[in-house]
């Protein structure tokens, strides 16, 4: 969501959790670097009691997470390198949300680029969160939403595709192995 900027003209910041407050308002725009992945910003700020402050944030789509069960188990794309950690890392399937097809389409598109399923091979698609989860609310404007589906029969995900039990004890040992604090959070609001 980008806010128009008027050359002197303060404009207040969206105001979301029903603080009974002024939100903070920008002042000036320093730097904004404009990638076809997401848009940064260096702005000045001034909060409701006329504070000043000099605020780095970063604008990008929402993302979202998928825990897909197939006959117990949740399916798991390989392990791969995180460059933000500087590491291999296993995750749940995960993508950008974007484009008009929602929540389905980009569940369908996800797992068909990360499982090796096809496009309709996902049924019961569940949105778990509502709303969305706030991922960095200091910094960014992105939030993450999490969906629940099932492998539809006669899908076959690909051959490099982890398998872990949806078991109790299966959920316990998936989430010693998981780094990525948002699919930590997003298997513990499935389960």
């Amino acid at each position: 969501m980008t806010l128009p900027m008027v050359e002197g003209v303060s404009r207040p910041l969206s105001h979301h959790g029903g603080v009974d407050r002024a939100p903070w308002s920008i002042v000036s725009e320093e730097l904004r670097i404009e990638t076809p992945f997401a848009t940064f910003y260096v702005e000045e700020l001034v909060d409701d009691q006329e504070r000043r402050y000099e605020w780095a944030r970063i604008e990008k789509p929402d993302s979202l997470l998928l825990l897909i069960e197939d006959n117990g188990d949740l399916l798991l794309p390989p392990p791969a390198f995180r460059p933000g950690i500087g590491a291999w890392s296993q995750d749940l399937p995960g993508g950008r949300l974007e484009g008009p097809d929602g929540i389905a389409g980009a569940a369908s598109r996800i797992a068909a680029r990360e499982l090796g399923i096809p496009l309709n091979g996902l049924v019961d698609i569940d949105l778990i969160t509502r709303t969305g989860w706030a991922i960095d609310s200091s910094t960014s404007s992105a939030r993450l939403h999490v969906a629940s589906a099932r492998l539809g029969t006669g899908s076959t995900p690909s051959s490099e595709v982890r398998r872990h039990r949806a078991s109790p004890s299966g959920i316990a040992a998936l989430l010693d192995e998981l780094d990525c604090l948002q699919c930590r959070a997003a298997l513990e609001a499935w389960r």
